[in-house]
């Protein structure tokens, strides 16, 4: 192949803590939509592969999913990255790419990790599944957030900044945390191009992992070696236009490209992370899970103000929050925020480390 890139490409999203936010929002100049782009990016690459003849894209969004189906003689991918995986109990669960040749037809699920950290993260999911169940249990509803609106004020710090003594980490990490924080962070297509992918017949159940070093996908049955590579230019696409970057295995979209407001969004809130200096959202949550995973650690980022300081009250078994907050200067991109109340000592509040995040940043 002439470009290293289509030796690998494909995303593996993590539930309980992943997933690709509502493709939707996700801003670009109205005269050149999201989809439009996607599909000139995914033909330029494959218009780069000497195994690739005459390709064409077409790019969907409908609902929570994004549908991109490729046609390349009588080869045929249909990619579907699933913007909903609330129930979903595997990271293979997420995106799945139908292959279909002249003499065969074939499903794949498709996992942007090495073998090894799939089957930790599959396990490390279950794990916490029992923790989040108990945990949610002792959330606030929505209606009983929304009381305390008008009944508590917030909390206001010694500044408007991020203030450390205040200011308290949990103790139990969720396990699909700990694994996020040690998988690699990929913010271009030459890392994307060095990482490993596995595919999962979803017929058998087999796991197909192939790594960097195994060669090429034109050395693979001609199912396996497309599925690749149009994965592969899907995924190196989606991170060229810089609105996305993986993270933990995970594909997650980069928050100063999102809007605040959206007519299709189907989420309020997200899962989120902080990655060299930008914040990264994947996982579309609901809002008990929201609150849930805020509570156990994991930042959140809501799609306005209102909805970030509900999840931050309903996270805090006080039902407080600090007021809104930003982090201090550091010449990049900083977000407005507010952390959950956990206890009051000698007449002070501490607050949990996480962040409840809204809005799109402040650079500087």
């Amino acid at each position: 192949m002439k470009n290293k890139l289509f030796l690998l490409g494909a995303i593996g999203l993590m539930i309980s803590s992943v997933v690709t936010p509502a493709l939707t929002t996700i801003v670009y100049a109205e005269e050149n939509s999201f989809e439009s782009i996607l599909e000139n990016e995914i033909e330029t690459l494959l218009n780069e592969d000497i195994n690739i003849e005459d390709p064409s894209v077409n790019a969907e969004t409908i609902g929570d999913n994004l549908i991109i189906e490729i046609v390349d003689g009588d080869n045929q991918a249909v990619i579907e990255i699933n913007g909903d995986i609330s129930d979903l109990t595997s990271t293979g669960d997420n995106i799945q790419v139908e292959i279909e040749t002249d003499s065969e037809i074939a499903n794949y699920s498709v996992t942007f990790a090495s073998l090894e950290d799939k089957e930790k993260m599959d396990l490390a999911i279950q794990a916490d599944e029992v923790l989040l169940d108990e945990m949610e249990n002792q959330i606030l509803s929505e209606n009983e957030v929304e009381k305390l609106f008008d009944e508590n004020e917030l909390i206001e710090t010694e500044t408007s900044e991020e203030n450390n003594d205040i200011i308290e980490f949990p103790t139990v990490q969720l396990e699909t945390q700990k694994l996020i924080d040690a998988m690699p962070v990929i913010t271009t297509e030459e890392e994307l191009a060095a990482s490993d992918i596995i595919l999962t017949d979803i017929a058998s159940g087999e796991n197909i992992s192939f790594s960097v070093v195994d060669g090429s996908p034109s050395s693979l049955a001609l199912l396996v070696g497309f599925a690749i590579t149009v994965t592969g230019a899907t995924a190196a696409s989606l991170i060229k236009t810089g609105a996305a970057i993986v993270v933990g295995g995970a594909l997650g979209f980069v928050v100063t490209y999102a809007k605040n407001k959206t007519s299709k969004k189907n989420y309020s809130h997200y899962a989120a992370k902080m990655v060299s200096g930008k914040l990264v959202a994947y996982k579309g949550l609901k809002y008990k899970a929201a609150a849930t995973l805020l509570s156990a650690g994991t930042d959140i980022w809501s799609t306005s103000k209102d909805n970030a300081l509900k999840v931050s009250k309903a996270a805090s078994p006080l039902g407080k929050s600090t007021s809104s907050e930003l982090h201090r200067k550091s010449k990049t991109w900083r977000f407005h925020h507010f952390h959950p109340a956990i206890k009051k000592v000698d007449g002070k509040y501490k607050f949990r480390g996480s962040h409840s995040f809204y809005g799109t940043g402040v650079y500087g």
